[in-house]
């Protein structure tokens, strides 16, 4: 499977400013080999000229600091920026791999801009920061190494799109989620590049598949705005 649950808000300005903190959730109880992601992001769309007509694509890269949890590793912390593909560590700079972490620390996930290089950062517990940077050109360019032949970028990606995200792979039924109720998402901001909140309110993204089908695996908007949002990512597995 990829995402399952989402909120998210769709900009008509480029988003150069988006943070989010939550809490490390109980683990699974019941361990299948699956895979778990919570995060913040930024999503970016492009336009692409094909067979000479251009398509708008969205969701053509995302910038993220995840929360991860696998039973080998327990949940972890990692910035990721996937363009259809990851985009290689040396194209990156201060790339920390995994960090750590456990049940009810505090988190607090940023991406932010500044000129073309975009940098996702997540800070535990109030204590260090950690950082990665990418530049606008390494995501374009491993994303139009996936392209289909003929296809080429028009212009530039323009990150607009500010998403909460449960993802999962290899949950084969409704316990399989961690063991809680939800996982909040909250302090929500997202700017422009005016240093002004987005014009948008957070909303439910629709036409997610579940498989297997979770009722109770939903995401939840308790506040919308954009300087103070919340959004509650419900659970199956309590």
């Amino acid at each position: 499977m990829a995402w399952v649950s989402a909120a998210h808000v769709v900009s008509d300005k480029a988003i150069t400013y988006l943070t989010a903190t939550w809490e490390v959730p109980k683990a699974p109880s019941k361990d299948v080999g699956q895979t778990i992601f919570l995060f913040p992001g930024l999503q970016a769309s492009a336009h692409v000229l094909l067979n000479g007509r251009t398509h708008h694509i969205s969701g053509a890269a995302v910038l993220q600091p995840v929360l991860g949890w696998e039973s080998s590793s327990g949940w972890t912390m990692e910035n990721y920026v996937l363009a259809n593909a990851p985009v290689p560590n040396d194209e990156v700079t201060g790339q920390v791999g995994s960090v750590s972490v456990k049940e009810g620390d505090n988190i607090i996930g940023t991406v932010t801009q500044s000129g073309t290089d975009y940098t996702m950062s997540f800070q535990i517990n109030g204590g260090k920061t950690y950082s990665t940077t990418v530049g606008l050109a390494a995501i374009e360019k491993v994303w139009e190494s996936t392209l289909i032949k003929g296809a080429t970028l028009q212009g530039s990606m323009v990150f607009n799109e500010a998403v909460m995200v449960l993802e999962e792979y290899k949950v084969n039924d409704c316990s399989s989620y961690p063991d809680t109720s939800g996982v909040t998402f909250y302090n929500l901001q997202a700017m422009t590049s005016d240093v002004s909140p987005v014009n948008g309110e957070w909303t439910v993204e629709t036409g997610l598949a579940q498989d297997p089908k979770c009722d109770a695996v939903k995401a939840v908007i308790q506040s919308p705005t954009m300087d103070s949002g919340q959004v509650e990512i419900k659970m199956a597995g309590s």
